[in-house]
């Protein structure tokens, strides 16, 4: 019986071992999967113990860096905070709010006078 386990070890570690030349990125969830694509359907503990024999570990790829560049116009802040003394439409500001929903997140998106709190537009949608 462990010369039987021995042998189906044998060559599972042979597919094992060709699979992570192409994906060396993969690790024992993912080896699970393209071991089943290739028709062999296993625990994913013995996947783990299999490639840890063969002391195979995926490579980590790495983490996206925040991108410090410029992702959109930029405009001066011209009201610097001096919301009195305007006249009608002169001055707009906008405003979003989360709107929470069975089916999920909606974005309400209001556009607002200053001089008198008047909302000029607004428009509920799902994406922001």
């Amino acid at each position: 019986m462990n010369n039987i386990r021995l042998e189906s070890d044998k060559r599972l570690k042979k597919v094992i071992q060709s699979i992570h030349l192409k994906h060396k990125e993969y690790g024992y969830p993912r080896m699970k999967i393209a071991l089943e694509e290739e028709g062999y359907f296993i625990n994913h503990k013995k996947v783990y113990r299999l490639m840890s024999e063969l002391n195979i570990q995926s490579i980590i790829r790495k983490k996206r860096r925040f991108f410090k560049g410029n992702y959109s116009n930029t405009f001066p802040n011209v009201l610097n905070r001096e919301f009195k003394d305007r006249q009608q439409n002169e001055a707009l500001v906008t405003d979003i709010t989360y709107l929470r929903f069975q089916e999920g997140f909606r974005y309400l998106s209001v556009v607002q006078d200053i001089y008198n709190n008047e909302v000029v537009s607004w428009k509920i949608s799902k994406r922001n």
